[in-house]
């Protein structure tokens, strides 16, 4: 039988290809298989077929572009929203398709995904690609992420890794600071802690709506949405020498 790396969900299961998909898609599966090919099925619309479609409840689901031809060969990674797949080749380009506003219509910037591409991050209903020169493209829902031009000149070089909320990005910089972007109230606005931010960040981990970096000096800023616990803050972890478990402080430091 074939190596198959799966991305996507079925029947209560998931499976994952490419560490930089956090949203497995609810609709439909890819397999990529030993030769670089990829075979789906599910949910037409949704990425069961190897095409992008425009979803309407007028109009029903319309083919827009057929893919299937890019995918028979030098898939290196496959990746996922709720309802679309983005295909990372060996020659660093990228092939998306399912659902046209969530994430499987590339074509506003087709020409930035040509080549140079070594990672892809999702979050629920976008994409964020990363490029070897530090720069990053997104494509997907707007407000959801998929539009990243209000921070767009932060996103030209130096990012390092990216990580999301179900509807937010933060990228992480060689410089240490962190960009953020996408629906604010979950993530996509860090001015509250901005001056935290820009600089000595370490790494940053998520919940479905809030954010938190963890810095150089041990403190850890939040931000997001609060109920998911993420009132911005800075709190400072006590990590004795020598354990592996750092204890979080009974209320954040003063600003």
């Amino acid at each position: 039988m074939s190596e198959l790396l799966f991305q996507g969900a079925g029947n209560g299961r998931i499976w994952t290809a490419g560490t930089g998909s956090a949203h497995p898609n609810t609709f439909a599966v890819a397999a990529l298989k030993a030769d670089g090919s990829v075979v789906t099925w599910g949910t037409q619309g949704s990425g069961g077929s190897q095409g992008v479609y425009s979803l309407s409840q007028f109009t029903g689901t319309t083919l827009i572009a057929d893919v299937s031809d890019q995918l028979q060969e030098g898939v290196a990674a496959l990746y996922s929203t709720s309802s679309a797949f983005a295909a990372l080749k060996e020659d660093g380009s990228v092939v998306t398709w399912g659902n046209q506003s969530l994430g499987g219509d590339s074509s506003a910037v087709v020409e930035a995904l040509e080549s140079g591409v070594t990672a892809i991050f999702s979050a629920q209903n976008a994409f964020a690609a990363l490029k070897e020169d530090g720069s990053v493209v997104t494509w997907g829902l707007g407000g959801q992420g998929g539009n990243s031009g209000g921070v767009a000149e932060a996103l030209t070089g130096g990012v390092v890794t990216i990580h999301s909320t179900q509807t937010a990005f933060a990228a992480i910089k060689a410089d240490g600071s962190v960009v953020t972007w996408g629906q604010a109230a979950w993530g996509g606005d860090s001015s509250a802690v901005a001056e935290d931010l820009a600089g000595g960040v370490v790494t940053v981990a998520s919940t479905e709506r809030a954010f938190a970096a963890l810095k150089a000096d041990g403190s850890v800023i939040t931000w997001g949405w609060r109920i998911m616990g993420a009132t911005p803050r800075r709190w400072r972890m006590s990590c004795p020498a020598g354990s592996a478990r750092c204890i979080p402080p009974a209320a954040p430091l003063r600003r």
